[in-house]
C-alpha cells in the first residue's frame, strides 16, 4: 500500500514538473470567449424548455386575469342592480325601512367597491 502511494506521489510530481517547464518556455496567450446568451437560450434544449414554461405560465396568468375580470364585472352588475332596486323602492318604502335598506345594500356595495378597484388595478397592471 505504501509502495503504490509513494509511486503515485512520484508520478504525480513528475506530471506537475513537465507542464510547468513547457509553460515557462512558451509565452502564454490569453484566451477570450464571447458568449451570446440570447442565442444560447434560444437554441439550447434547456433554454427552449424554460421558454416553453414561461409561455405556459404567462397563459395561465392571462386566463386567471380574464376570469377575475369577468367575476368583477358580475359583481359590478349585481351592485348596480341592487342600487337601481333601492332607488326604485325609495319612494315606496317608509323612511325607517329606507334607512335600513340603504345600510344593507349600500354597505354591501361600499364593501365591494374597494375590492373591485384593487382587483382592477391588479388585473390591468
Amino acid at each position: 500500500m505504501k509502495k503504490t502511494f509513494i509511486a503515485g506521489l512520484v508520478l504525480g510530481a513528475a506530471a506537475q514538473v513537465a507542464p510547468a517547464q513547457e509553460a515557462k518556455t512558451e509565452a502564454r496567450t490569453p484566451k477570450i470567449a464571447v458568449i451570446d446568451m440570447a442565442r444560447v437560450s434560444a437554441e439550447s434544449l434547456m433554454g427552449k424548455g424554460y421558454a416553453a414554461q414561461l409561455e405556459q405560465l404567462q397563459s395561465e396568468i392571462n386566463s386567471e386575469g380574464t376570469k377575475k375580470q369577468s367575476e368583477l364585472q358580475k359583481l359590478d352588475a349585481a351592485i348596480k342592480t341592487l342600487q337601481d332596486e333601492l332607488e326604485k323602492q325609495a319612494s315606496v318604502l317608509s323612511p325607517e325601512a329606507a334607512r335600513r335598506s340603504g345600510r344593507t345594500s349600500s354597505g354591501g356595495a361600499a364593501s365591494a367597491r374597494p375590492f373591485s378597484r384593487t382587483a382592477r388595478r391588479t388585473c390591468s397592471g
